[in-house]
């Protein structure tokens, strides 16, 4: 939405909180605002979650023309409620109490449907669409997974799968109201997502390491497909050039006919993209920086630098259908010939601390007995990984070992080409390397604004708006 890195925005700490007086500054220049210059008309129906304190800071002050959603990160996709139980549903400025009840994405798509029937097709048209979808918690009609999804054994995988199917019914919806309104081959389609999945709750980035808000490339490597019957003569080709989230701004600007955009993060790659033979333009960016987690990361070239803990889940998770024997479970002893663990289980989306015990492979097949499947995944020095199903309620269960002494490394340093799923650190291999991704983390540091990350004011409470969340207290 900005073209800006995180932590050029005081905004690299976390998600915002609903209770905090945070929000993205109000001197940058959203994608909207740009289009909005170009002609465009802007809507947009979804989450939001980039501040709402002020009126100033909410969607229809940064640049849309029209707004349905909820303003923070998380509730209930049927009535809308989330923290501190304060209603929290739009439409522009007003509450719009009549979405309580009905399950947001066929709310995000109808409106969608409505804002492309009543569209002059004179002007051209920009549309953001942040699904609820498929953020926890994990509900959706029950249809959806009776239909798709019976045949998924995890109970928590096969809501998983309801809630993709609601949201591709909803996609396809839109691709149906763009064609009727003959507006399909003009249009570009963006669909991206905007980060990793969490482990905890169902999500898989298997074989990538990691989960949703760790530096791991499971938590920060996205996906994403661009169509355009009229843009892409190549359809289903694959981009592997290096591309940043920042980069998409200019690169959409660029498309819809803009000027090219400087003083960003974010550099256009839509040439890159129309042309195969146009390289990346870019060879590094940044993953993030948090001053206050004391962790950070670079990639350059095909190498990926890390500072402090990337933080976790930090294993290998294979889904629950894996087939057990494909896993290979070598690890090596500690000095007593049993490594050192600490279990942590996974259920109901908390992780809780049991005990710091010495395991083997016989008392992991004893683990066995209590679960439905576990995978008992290879790493490197002394870490073991489980991934398992409870029988009682078929949760999905983490189960994690991982030594002490590789979360005090300063740096890991990682071959991204040879080794993409993060197993061996190369650091000690290519000291030059490592010494000049440093020295660039350096340069890169010295433009960090501090995190903007306030603690709660109970003057946004709930209660102070009649029971939502509003703005009108900053």
């Amino acid at each position: 939405m900005s073209g800006y890195y995180p932590y050029h925005l005081g905004m690299q700490h976390d998600s915002l909180r609903a209770t905090q007086k945070a929000h993205l500054p109000g001197n940058v220049t959203t994608l909207p605002q740009h289009l909005k210059t170009l002609g465009y008309k802007t809507h947009m129906a979804g989450k939001w979650h980039l501040g709402f304190c002020n009126w100033e800071y909410t969607p229809t002050y940064r640049g849309f023309d029209s707004f349905v959603g909820f303003y923070n990160a998380i509730q209930d996709y049927y009535t809308h409620i989330g923290h501190r139980n304060g209603y929290d549903f739009r439409h522009n400025k007003d509450v719009y109490w009549k979405a309580n009840g009905t399950y947001s994405a066929y709310i995000f798509t109808q409106f969608i449907e409505q804002v492309i029937a009543d569209h002059d097709p004179s002007e051209p048209l920009f549309v953001y669409l942040p699904y609820q979808s498929v953020h926890g918690p994990l509900q959706v009609p029950q249809h959806y997974i009776d239909k798709y999804c019976s045949h998924i054994h995890n109970a928590t995988r096969r809501t998983h799968c309801g809630l993709v199917a609601a949201l591709d019914e909803g996609v396809g919806n839109i691709t149906r109201a763009l064609q009727k309104k003959g507006l399909y081959n003009d249009t570009i389609l963006l669909f991206t997502t905007d980060n990793g999945g969490p482990v905890h709750e169902s999500s898989n980035n298997w074989p990538l390491r990691g989960s949703k808000a760790t530096l791991w490339e499971g938590g920060t490597r996205g996906t994403a497909f661009l169509h355009g019957p009229k843009f892409f003569k190549n359809s289903g080709k694959s981009y592997d050039g290096m591309i940043h989230a920042v980069d998409w701004m200019p690169t959409l600007v660029e498309a819809a006919g803009g000027p090219e955009l400087t003083g960003l993060d974010g550099v256009s790659q839509w040439k890159s993209i129309l042309q195969a033979k146009v390289p990346s333009a870019r060879t590094e960016f940044v993953y993030n920086f948090d001053e206050m987690k004391k962790n950070a990361a670079i990639r350059m070239g095909k190498y990926k630098l890390l500072e402090g803990k990337p933080g976790h889940p930090d294993g290998w998770y294979p889904p629950p259908t894996m087939d057990v024997s494909s896993v290979q479970h070598n690890y090596q002893e500690g000095a007593s010939g049993k490594p050192t663990v600490n279990l942590r289980i996974h259920e109901e989306s908390s992780y809780t601390s049991l005990t710091t015990d010495e395991i083997t492979l016989g008392s992991a097949q004893r683990l066995a007995d209590l679960f439905e499947s576990v995978v008992m995944n290879s790493s490197y020095e002394n870490t073991l990984l489980f991934s398992a199903s409870r029988r009682s309620s078929q949760s999905d269960v983490i189960v994690r070992m991982t030594s002490e002494e590789k979360d005090k490394k300063e740096y890991q340093l990682y071959d991204l080409e040879a080794d993409p799923y993060e197993h061996h650190d190369v650091q000690d291999k290519y000291p030059d390397v490592l010494k000049k991704m440093v020295a660039r983390l350096e340069e890169y540091r010295k433009s960090l604004v501090p995190a903007n990350f306030p603690p709660h004011d109970p003057a946004s409470f709930p209660t102070n708006f009649d029971g939502t969340w509003s703005p009108g207290w900053c």
